[in-house]
């Protein structure tokens, strides 16, 4: 019976393994299919804002920047969304995002593989000296 034993413990490893493996690739397609789907969403606000924009100017109308703004907002909302999605693949392909060229590197890196950065590479705010020679001159 210990070889039936074995091969029963090594069948089921296997079909779990299979099924976790299922499940990583189901939830990796549904979040492409919603970023996608924000992709389209954002297209169609583009096309929205430049429709409502030649048209005003076509009629000899100038129009506001705040005329648009919700499309703006909507716009910057749907790519965050689309960040997010990207940012929960990673984690579910057990990867890590860079910060900084978007693209996906083994788990536990330090440095991208594709452009070099520190991982959790952060853009340094740029420092405006003028204000700092301004209110020492005071």
């Amino acid at each position: 019976m210990g070889i039936f034993e074995d091969l029963y413990i090594k069948m089921r490893s296997g079909v779990s393994k299979i099924g976790e493996k299922t499940n990583k690739i189901l939830s990796i397609s549904k979040l492409k299919i919603e970023m996608a789907e924000r992709n389209n969403l954002i297209s169609e606000k583009y096309k929205l804002i430049g429709k409502y924009v030649y048209d005003m100017q076509r009629n000899g109308n100038n129009f506001d920047i705040e005329d648009v703004a919700d499309w703006i907002e909507e716009i910057n909302t749907l790519k965050s969304n689309i960040k997010d999605c990207e940012e929960k693949i990673s984690k579910v392909q057990e990867k890590e995002l860079c910060s900084y060229c978007k693209s996906r590197n083994e788990a536990g890196s330090k440095y991208c593989s594709n452009c070099g950065k520190s991982i959790g590479y952060e853009p340094r705010k740029s420092f405006d000296s003028s204000n700092s020679e301004n209110d020492s001159l005071n």
